[in-house]
């Protein structure tokens, strides 16, 4: 039995999240809120999904991008010049610059960085959540959402990033998320 109602994702500004679960929900076709938490949760770690129960409507279902609800910051983390950052070609999704914060949280170098495809930092199950972003990018000028990047070495990190898209590529920031 499919999700048959309505689905609210928070925080609202975050359309990559908002994209992937439509996705998701008109694809995988999960039949309840644990089903959906699972399939996020690759690209969503702190997911959490909660039904409301009101007899006589429809499922309604609140997926927390952070497990919670929390208000926005007015934080712009990334206006800081040594916030760790990369350059991507819109046309082919290939690092096209790697500040050296960024390469030194990938445990690398900007030189072994640049050139490679996006999709190369990503788990498998995330991936369609980092193409949604690619794809909302052609159509929106900022996306800001969190992710989880694979360093070359194969581990993990959870992040925040903002994305902007500029006339010639996509330029990203990332923060590595508290645990």
């Amino acid at each position: 039995m499919a999700i048959r109602g309505s689905v609210n994702t928070i925080p609202s500004h975050d359309v990559v999240l908002r994209h992937v679960v439509d996705e998701l929900t008109r694809t995988r076709d999960p039949s309840t809120p644990e089903d959906l938490a699972e399939l996020l949760r690759p690209a969503y770690p702190r997911v959490a999904v909660f039904e409301r129960l009101v007899s006589g409507e429809d499922q309604h279902l609140y997926v927390y991008r952070d497990g919670r609800y929390e208000p926005e910051r007015c934080d712009p983390w990334w206006d800081d010049p040594e916030a760790p950052r990369i350059q991507v070609s819109r046309t082919d999704g290939r690092l096209t610059a790697a500040s050296g914060s960024w390469a030194s949280l990938m445990g690398s170098t900007p030189a072994a960085l640049v050139g490679r495809h996006f999709l190369d930092f990503v788990q498998e199950a995330a991936r369609p959540a980092a193409l949604a972003m690619f794809q909302v990018l052609a159509h929106e000028r900022e996306v800001r959402s969190e992710a989880v990047v694979i360093r070359p070495d194969g581990t993990s990190l959870a992040i925040e990033f903002r994305a902007l898209r500029t006339d010639r590529d996509i330029e990203v920031c990332y923060r590595p998320l508290a645990t």
